[in-house]
């Protein structure tokens, strides 16, 4: 929320600087607002956090120095970009350009390759950027022009229950250090999944998976950059896979499903941990407020607590993670409208 407010505060420079050449006075006044179209795609809880956003900014300091914004759902990521490219372009069907919309970094250099982004470098404080996390910040820089801010934007972290992470710590030969790298990690699963089939002697192969994984993809392209390699390229037509350095994640993956080291069900790893069938998952801060406080067990709920730990790499490798979302980009003022030429 509070990023969202920071970036609608840029607009308040936005709106009042003019260039060298702009003889006219571009101050804003509160009797004769100026109107701002924000384009999105967002849905449920982040549609609700941009809308609250955004009212609360027209009636705080867009009511007091004369700007509404008006946000627009404009459905689907895939629709809001051909919406974007075709306004940019001018095609005759095409709604009139927004002034502001969301964006990917590819989008972004799209449009700024047609001249008509702005860049918000010059606009941003290092006390504005610092609230930023860094990387999500430089995602939206092209040729050293900011051209996208970032609003909600994820990456993924290490979930662990913590609770039975203890328990099973305490009587086996396991630590958190061992959850640094997949291969510790699936050492650690092979070690829970016999801690747990021997709570149950006169039960044999009835184990429990330690770890599921939210999204495969992420795993497989993350683990690729970590071996510093680009397992999907679009840029390099033809590209050959590096088979050994893909066999080794698969290696790990594949042993551990089958074996029933690691396990996944369902949509929702977080699921999964809720009914006791794993303690712990990699997944995306955006759903942290979606781990559970309980486990069911025995149609009881017992409580648990949450730990999270970094991203694992595969042992001897560089760190990388995946960072996921979208920012959001200013169409260049082309007319007097109290926000400014740009």
């Amino acid at each position: 929320m509070k990023k969202i407010l920071v970036f609608l505060a840029a607009l308040l420079i936005f709106t009042s600087c003019a260039t060298e050449n702009e003889i006219e006075s571009t101050s804003l006044d509160p009797k004769e607002p100026v109107s701002i179209v924000l384009w999105h795609y967002y849905s449920d809880n982040n549609k609700r956090a941009i809308e609250d956003a955004v009212e609360r900014f027209n009636q705080t300091v867009g009511l007091e120095k004369g700007i509404i914004v008006t946000p627009m759902q404009k459905g689907t990521l895939q629709e809001l970009e051909e919406a974007i490219t075709n306004s940019a372009k001018g095609v005759i069907t095409s709604d009139a350009t927004p002034d502001i919309f969301s964006a990917y970094p590819d989008k972004a250099v799209e449009i700024d390759n047609l001249g008509k982004l702005a860049d918000m470098s010059p606009y941003f404080t290092d006390e504005d950027r610092s609230i930023y996390v860094k990387e999500f910040l430089e995602s939206g820089i092209y040729e050293d022009k900011l051209l996208m801010v970032p609003i909600v934007k994820s990456t993924e972290v290490f979930y662990l229950n913590e609770t039975d992470w203890n328990a099973f710590a305490e009587k086996s030969d396991v630590n958190e250090k061992d959850l640094e790298s997949f291969e510790g990690i699936y050492e650690v699963a092979k070690k829970y999944y016999e801690y747990t089939d021997s709570l149950t002697p006169d039960v044999e192969g009835d184990g429990k998976g330690f770890i599921g994984f939210d999204v495969l993809a992420n795993y497989i392209i993350v683990g690729g950059r970590q071996q510093d390699v680009e397992f999907i390229n679009p840029a390099i037509k033809g590209a050959m896979i590096d088979k050994a350095k893909l066999k080794k994640l698969f290696d790990i993956y594949t042993e551990g499903m089958a074996n029933g080291y690691f396990y996944s069900s369902g949509k929702f790893r977080s699921d999964n941990i809720k009914s006791g069938d794993i303690i712990s998952y990699i997944g995306s801060t955006s759903g942290a407020s979606h781990f559970p406080t309980w486990v069911e067990e025995n149609n009881t709920e017992r409580n648990i607590s949450l730990k999270v730990l970094p991203y694992p790499r595969l042992k001897d490798e560089d760190y990388y993670t995946v960072q996921q979302g979208a920012g959001m980009s200013i169409f260049k003022s082309e007319e007097k409208k109290g926000r400014g030429f740009i």
